[in-house]
C-alpha cells in the first residue's frame, strides 16, 4: 500500500505525501477527501484508521503495521487542529534565534 508519490502504488486515489493531493477531492470516491483541515468526522483518513473493517483500515492488514491509540489519537489531533504541513525539519535552513533581553 502507498499513498504517497510513487504514481504506480497509489491507492483508493489516497494521496497523503503533500496537502494539496492530501486536501483534494478523492477521484475515486467523489465528494469525499483524505483530508479536510479542522474536521475529521468528514476525513477519509480519520474513518480508515478508526475503521475495523479489513477492506478499508489504514494501514492495511497484508502490511503487517498498525497504529496505536496514541498514534490514531495524534492523526485525529491534528486533524482537527488544521492538519498543517510542514517540511521536514532537515530541509528548514536554521534560524538564529532572537536573544532575550536580560536585565542586569
Amino acid at each position: 500500500m502507498c499513498h504517497g508519490p510513487d504514481k504506480g502504488k497509489i491507492e483508493a486515489g489516497l494521496q497523503l505525501h503533500e496537502a494539496e493531493a492530501a486536501y483534494a477531492e478523492l477521484p475515486e470516491s467523489p465528494g469525499k477527501y483524505a483530508i479536510v483541515p479542522g474536521n475529521a468526522e468528514k476525513s477519509e483518513l480519520f474513518h480508515r484508521i478508526l475503521t475495523e473493517d479489513p477492506n478499508l483500515i489504514m494501514p492495511e492488514p497484508d502490511s503487517h503495521l498498525t497504529l496505536t491509540a496514541t498514534e490514531k489519537a495524534m492523526l485525529v489531533k491534528w486533524i482537527e487542529e488544521g492538519a498543517k504541513y510542514q517540511d521536514h525539519w532537515a530541509f528548514t535552513p536554521p534560524q538564529k534565534p532572537e536573544l532575550s533581553k536580560v536585565e542586569t
